[in-house]
């Protein structure tokens, strides 16, 4: 099977080409290279790929952000591609439920097939007359596993996150809002000093919440999550959407492939998938994140051993080769 991945996500945390060759498929990648490309010169980039390397199978997942790109008329174009090649389209929602309408909605004309990790979305997807499949997550342990400690990242509890536009965006991020009340402001205010938060817009003036800018450590050069995991006690985890059974955010995986102790706002979905307090830790209040904190911070012997099982159990059971086998799996009667 040939499988073509387009990404359009240019710092993209899924290995989506290396998880297909991994369980046996012919598989290569277009990406999406930002600032350079618009709809046509993406699309034209893609069918330059198709004509050499003749794929059964396009694959793309989603995007928050995709400037210059008109998803409606990407859609169009694939059709075209499609009825002239003949491969079949299939799309990884990413960013179901919460962006279903501007990313989801636009491609359903062109796909055969739809992969999302929220599972309250497959009804939506029937109803509309596509095929649909639960498709969680996941971390790769060739990118996600555990190093050295960097002593320019050491700190007791960090925080790997952006920190979007939520007051413009207040219904869409509520409880993305919710972590940050619970997780994040909690440790803060008690006095925690060995902190220290990374990623985008941590210190804009309108932002919802403005992170005092002693525990800013800026914005991380691509690639070096695990050293940043490897090099605090305790790595804090925010979820964007609080009513799903299935759908949480992709560092839950990746952090566990790390080998750190993760400490992350509740979520239904968690307990699908982990067992609190033996795969990871999670908190449903300010007042259960600094008993947490402070016990995990205390008990090292009991940090060291949810961090083991959390990591075997990722590695045993949530990789990108067993999504790329379930991919291949479920596209067989498509």
């Amino acid at each position: 099977m040939k499988v073509l991945v387009v990404s359009f996500n240019p710092k993209s945390p899924f290995p989506l080409k290396d998880a297909f060759l991994s369980v046996g498929c012919e598989a290569e990648e277009v990406m999406y290279e930002l600032n350079q490309d618009d709809t046509d010169s993406l699309i034209q980039r893609i069918e330059q790929k198709i004509r050499h390397f003749k794929p059964d199978i396009l694959f793309s997942f989603g995007y928050i952000w995709i400037p210059h790109i008109n998803i409606s008329e990407y859609g169009e174009r694939i059709n075209e591609l499609k009825r002239k090649f003949n491969f079949r389209y299939t799309y990884w929602a990413t960013d179901d439920p919460v962006l279903f309408q501007s990313l989801s909605f636009p491609l359903l004309k062109c796909c055969d097939y739809i992969f999302t990790p929220a599972e309250e979305m497959l009804s939506i997807y029937e109803t509309h007359g596509v095929k649909s499949s639960l498709l969680p997550f996941a971390c790769w342990p060739l990118l996600h596993y555990h190093v050295d400690p960097v002593t320019a990242y050491q700190s007791d509890i960090s925080l790997l996150a952006n920190n979007y536009n939520m007051k413009a965006y207040s219904e869409t991020f509520s409880y993305r809002i919710n972590g940050i009340d619970n997780i994040l402001k909690p440790i803060i205010d008690k006095g925690y000093s060995n902190l220290k938060v990374y990623g985008s817009g941590w210190l804009q003036e309108n932002a919802y919440y403005q992170l005092p800018e002693k525990y800013y450590g800026g914005v991380l050069p691509p690639g070096c999550e695990k050293e940043v995991y490897a090099s605090c006690k305790i790595a804090l985890g925010l979820q964007s959407v609080g009513t799903s059974k299935t759908m949480l955010s992709c560092r839950v995986f990746e952090v566990l492939g790390c080998g750190a102790l993760h400490l992350t706002q509740y979520c239904p979905s968690l307990e699908r998938y982990f067992v609190n307090n033996k795969h990871l830790v999670w908190s449903q209040s300010p007042e259960e994140t600094i008993e947490r904190t402070a016990y995990y911070l205390d008990h090292q012997d009991q940090l060291e051993k949810v961090v083991r099982q959390g990591q075997a159990y990722v590695y045993q059971y949530h990789t990108y080769a067993h999504r790329a086998a379930q991919i291949m799996k479920d596209m067989q009667n498509c």
